[in-house]
């Protein structure tokens, strides 16, 4: 429950960064979501453990193209 809680709080920090064009937004999502995939995983919640790893693939890839996008 507290992971629960956990992956709530990093996905609404990285929302409101990544609104504010912050980079940092995405690793806070990539955290969010890997909580979520492990929660989904450990109560057997399988459809909401992909739809996490899925996500996770998407912030991942947002975080490596604005990554390079910086530099």
């Amino acid at each position: 429950m507290v992971l629960d809680y956990i992956a709530a709080s990093s996905l609404l920090i990285g929302y409101t960064m990544l609104a504010n064009k912050k980079t940092l937004g995405w690793l806070f999502s990539i955290v969010g979501n890997g909580c979520y995939a492990y929660v989904g995983y450990r109560t057997g919640l399988f459809a909401m453990s992909g739809f996490s790893i899925v996500m996770l693939g998407i912030a991942a890839m947002g975080y490596f193209k604005w990554k390079i996008k910086r530099k």
